[in-house]
């Protein structure tokens, strides 16, 4: 089993978003995906029960309680005898054991940042704090990226959107960004994307709206993409 985890120290990044965008994703291509719910506002099962609310949920998805470290590592085993390909973890907000060891057990780190300065300063501290954790020899070493959230579709970034993205471009970051989309900004309350999108395109009324929702389909199709590649796992396209 493979384990992603999603990092950020402050709340507001993306990190929850991007998560729920690379769920959806891994399952429309058939895998099937372990969450770790470190977070006690419990949003991944919220999304649960919206997705099931509205018939756009995937039971190849599994939601596990990961607030403690004693259910985190129960969980973690739970999962491998399940035969879960791919987990990702939502970890809480700041530095604590819990986080220490999910992050310890990854394969894979990501730190998303929207280019506000107090994102990029909270991506700083998180990045720093992930780099002295990989410093311990114990502590195989893990690849760290920072994906870039709330992207501009549109239009010039200003001069200090600008300059956030260039210092975060100096740390190691993905290639793929996840752009500013209604569709991403709503994810909580639609369930898993590609499914809502089917649910749409099957309304003639809405199959508009449907191809909105298909190019974030498509942006989180990209991000799972570079994440796979990442972590040396072959996939093909969705």
């Amino acid at each position: 089993m493979k384990l992603i985890t999603f990092a950020s120290f402050k709340g507001g990044a993306g990190k929850t978003t991007s998560l729920m965008a690379a769920c959806g994703a891994l399952t429309a291509r058939g895998m099937k995906v372990g969450l770790f719910e470190a977070d006690e506002n419990v949003p991944l099962s919220n999304w649960r029960d919206a997705g099931r609310a509205k018939n756009t949920w995937d039971e190849n998805c599994e939601i596990a309680h990961a607030a403690e470290l004693p259910a985190f590592e129960k969980a973690y085993e739970r999962f491998e005898n399940q035969g879960i390909e791919v987990a990702i973890a939502d970890t809480q907000g700041g530095g604590s054991d819990l986080n220490t060891t999910i992050l310890a057990s990854s394969d894979l780190i990501v730190i998303p940042m929207a280019l506000t300065k107090l994102d990029l300063n909270s991506t700083l501290d998180t990045y720093e704090f992930v780099a002295n954790l990989l410093e311990d020899p114990d502590i195989p070493d893990i690849p760290v990226g920072v994906l870039i959230t709330q992207f501009k579709t549109s239009g010039k970034l200003n001069a200090s959107e600008a300059e956030c993205l260039g210092i975060a471009e100096s740390l190691p970051s993905f290639d793929c960004r996840l752009p500013a989309r209604n569709a991403f900004q709503d994810i909580a309350s639609l369930g898993m994307l590609h499914l809502y999108r089917d649910a749409l395109a099957s309304i003639p009324a809405k199959r508009i709206a449907a191809t909105h929702i298909t190019t974030a389909v498509k942006d989180s199709n990209a991000l799972i993409s570079d994440l796979l590649d990442a972590i040396g796992v072959e996939h093909a396209a969705a």
